[in-house]
């Protein structure tokens, strides 16, 4: 069986790296970004993900841009997958019209991102 990839996507470069790692530690194969445009460069030519975790204040794209491009702009072939939403600001509401697979708010516990993860990958 493959190892399932996780694409993380996050300006907090301390974050991602302890993200990356506990889910390297987890089985998980893991790819970074630090802001949506480079997720979607990255997603363009690259394997599909079987999850994105996605920080929703970035600089040069934030995540709620990120789900709008990918939702509404010309990649129906990566529509469905699963995205979990890990972000100190509680702007959850605009995120129902993306069908987002969890939210989180930072910060969240080791075991509360696995787990989420986790039954998001398993829905999907």
């Amino acid at each position: 069986m493959h190892k399932r990839l996780i694409l993380i996507v996050d300006d907090e470069a301390d974050l991602r790296a302890m993200m990356q790692e506990i889910f390297e530690l987890s089985g998980y194969l893991v790819v970074t970004t630090c802001h949506g445009r480079e997720a979607l460069d990255y997603l363009m030519g690259a394997p599909r993900p079987h999850l994105i975790l996605l920080d929703l204040t970035m600089p040069v794209m934030g995540g709620l841009a990120f789900l709008e491009e990918l939702h509404c702009g010309d990649y129906p072939h990566l529509t469905s997958i699963p995205v979990v939403v890990i972000s100190a600001v509680e702007q959850f509401v605009d995120l129902e019209r993306f069908g987002c697979a969890g939210t989180l708010i930072k910060p969240a516990s080791l075991d509360d991102i696995l787990s989420t993860a986790w039954r998001a990958m398993e829905r999907a």
